[in-house]
């Protein structure tokens, strides 16, 4: 991203997406959510393959109720959630102690 920018090259939604998965395969949950919030400040509309990053850094962490959220906002966003978002909200909610919804 530095480079890019240092370059005068603009991300776009699918760099922010790769970027928000992978730090949320790393671990780096907070800095995927970080980027993600990021993404929107720059007026970049997240699509599905975004969502769904940042929901799985949400399972990754203890925040299921912020992965309720990213799906609860995504129709209004006109984007449609597919089977890995639900199945990544399920995962979030379950990780993160929520199983009795």
């Amino acid at each position: 991203f530095c480079e890019m920018r240092r370059d005068w090259i603009s991300p776009d939604v699918i760099t922010y997406g790769e970027t928000i998965g992978a730090l949320a395969r790393g671990g780096q949950w907070q800095k995927a959510l970080d980027f993600f919030e990021e993404m929107q400040r720059c007026h970049i509309a997240p699509d599905a393959m975004a969502y769904n990053a940042a929901i799985s850094a949400c399972e990754n962490s203890t925040h299921w109720r912020k992965a309720l959220t990213f799906l609860d906002e995504m129709p209004k966003c006109q984007v449609q959630p597919n089977a890995t978002t639900y199945n990544l909200v399920i995962k979030a909610c379950h990780q993160g102690g929520a199983s009795a919804l």
